[in-house]
């Protein structure tokens, strides 16, 4: 399909059908992963069904990467030219050409030869006759003289108006070969997804291990070194989530170590590029509780011998809400079915998290004060200092590790990828 909409309008109105269709049959769109023309119009057809969109690419092309589709579900990059189109023959299901260009020309040609050749067998479809019309001329042509077989192109392509005359039944034939691995079917199957890691297409920059290393390690000491010499509790634990705050939110942002970012990613159609946000509400969360507890610890002398049992109970149901919350949100969600309302599936995850994180800082804050009244009371303030320490360093081991994990895996995502039918 092309890079432009063409002279005629039913051209991007028979294109964005084709993607509405295929979405609602739960057929995934694999190619080129551009956002320009009827190429754009198909992908966003798709995506706006709640549907599943894969681009291919070649590496480092400056004219792909200029009009390069940025909110694709998952994007493959490949060395060459020949490769991507390999890349696309191999793991489709079915070839359906629409209007357009040279290059929509090319790849083609490649699939017709490829199926001519033998080396596949997948149906493959030329939508919208009247476009297509000259070149179907010219195919008589080369029948005429004897150039190519007569009926041979009729066996290797067929050519239909509508995408009506395409997706049902190759919808029923994918299912089949789902089914039956044992059965000769395409390679790979659009319904059938495992979560592989690949490269990512969206990386800012890249960090080496030693600086992330170093870049952790300085956080954790500051972190603790403003822990140890604050006077209260409540000003060191704030100081310790606002640095996790900040730290976590710049690590981790592509990271995919996160058991249910893969579920928001899935929500919100972004692959796991908001982990770092949800995870972020959950120390925003986190800070809440602890300013929560703080208050009435500073300002209420009585408070721990009245009401501290209560506020710990409090807290650990706080927690324990917002973990059901989060289980019950997180069944709504299979990566083979896709997401069910992708709309309030991203607020109730992160809803959550922020629940979870209350009911954390409250626990924690109590958790403190605990520590601290096991000692004299002449032990008081030294102790408390201590308890902050330790909080704070075993914090500090959590930039640690999310700067050594945002080195390594910066250019990478966890996602649903084809899986080989009969592996």
């Amino acid at each position: 399909m092309g890079a432009s909409y063409g002279s005629d309008p039913s051209y991007r109105a028979s294109a964005e059908h084709f993607g509405r269709l295929l979405a609602q049959n739960g057929i995934g769109l694999l190619y080129g992963g551009g956002n320009a023309g009827l190429m754009g119009a198909v992908a966003d057809a798709v995506l706006r069904e709640s549907g599943y969109v894969i681009g291919v690419r070649p590496e480092g092309n400056l004219l792909t990467a200029e009009h390069e589709h940025k909110n694709l579900s998952h994007m493959i990059f490949t060395k060459t030219m020949h490769e991507r189109k390999q890349t696309m023959v191999d793991f489709a299901d079915l070839l359906v050409a629409l209007p357009g260009g040279l290059g929509t020309l090319d790849e083609l040609a490649d699939a017709v030869v490829l199926a001519h050749l033998g080396t596949h067998s997948k149906p493959l479809y030329l939508l919208n006759t009247t476009f297509w019309a000259p070149l179907l001329k010219f195919i008589e042509n080369m029948e005429t003289a004897q150039f190519l077989g007569a009926g041979r192109w009729g066996k290797l392509v067929k050519v239909v108006d509508s995408a009506e005359d395409i997706i049902p039944s190759q919808r029923e034939r994918i299912e089949s070969a789902a089914e039956a691995p044992e059965a000769e079917a395409s390679p790979c199957s659009f319904l059938q997804l495992e979560v592989v890691k690949t490269r990512s297409d969206g990386c800012p920059f890249q960090v080496g291990f030693l600086p992330a290393l170093a870049a952790g390690c300085l956080s954790a000491v500051l972190i603790a070194s403003f822990g140890v010499h604050s006077t209260s509790v409540s000003s060191g634990r704030c100081i310790v989530d606002l640095f996790m705050l900040i730290t976590v939110l710049a690590a981790t942002s592509r990271m995919s170590s996160v058991p249910d970012s893969h579920a928001l990613a899935i929500a919100l159609g972004q692959r796991v590029s908001w982990s770092g946000l949800y995870l972020g509400i959950s120390k925003w969360g986190d800070m809440i509780g602890n300013l929560l507890c703080a208050f009435p610890l500073n300002y209420w002398s009585d408070f721990w011998r009245s009401s501290s049992r209560q506020a710990m109970i409090f807290g650990m149901t706080v927690m324990s809400a917002g973990s059901a919350l989060c289980l019950v949100t997180l069944s709504r969600v299979s990566e083979d079915s896709g997401v069910r309302d992708s709309s309030t599936l991203p607020i109730l995850l992160c809803v959550s998290r922020a629940i979870i994180g209350v009911g954390n800082g409250i626990v924690t804050q109590l958790v403190i004060v605990l520590l601290s009244k096991l000692t004299p009371p002449d032990d008081l303030p030294q102790e408390f200092q201590r308890a902050i320490f330790y909080v704070t360093v075993g914090t500090g081991l959590g930039p640690l590790a999310s700067a050594a994990g945002y080195s390594l895996d910066v250019c990478s995502t966890t996602a649903p990828q084809f899986k080989i039918v009969g592996s």
